[in-house]
């Protein structure tokens, strides 16, 4: 089972089973002082940022290791948003587009793993 939990603004929602067209509308509406985590019964992804540039990670349990998305060279220098609650950054080159963030948050709800056509380096 897949589960899709939106945080943002003090409030979050939680789809089970979220449908791909859920996760696209959820990544776009990213904002920066918003995130998603989706879990599945053996690993997690989470993505943050917004709403030009985003913050993909994954991970197969719950206190790592952590794999996080790489974006091209043409990405911003920082970009800062919340993570769980918490103010954070990422930078060049962790930041990946909107597209890149829909495909891998996708792939996760279809098959729960990482994309593999994404760069992914172990934090």
């Amino acid at each position: 089972m897949v589960t899709m939990s939106v945080i943002g603004s003090g409030e979050a929602s939680t789809h089970d089973e979220p449908s791909l067209e859920d996760v696209r509308s959820a990544v776009v509406a990213l904002d920066s002082l918003s995130g998603i985590a989706v879990v599945s019964d053996s690993a997690w992804l989470g993505v943050s940022g917004g709403p030009s540039w985003f913050a993909v990670s994954y991970a197969l349990e719950a206190d790592g290791p952590i794999w996080q998305a790489r974006g091209p060279a043409e990405a911003p220098a920082s970009l800062d948003f919340v993570a769980g609650g918490q103010p954070t950054g990422m930078g060049n080159p962790y930041l990946v587009d909107v597209d890149a963030a829909i495909e891998a948050a996708q792939h996760f709800v279809s098959t729960g793993e990482m994309l593999t056509t994404m760069v992914w380096d172990e934090m």
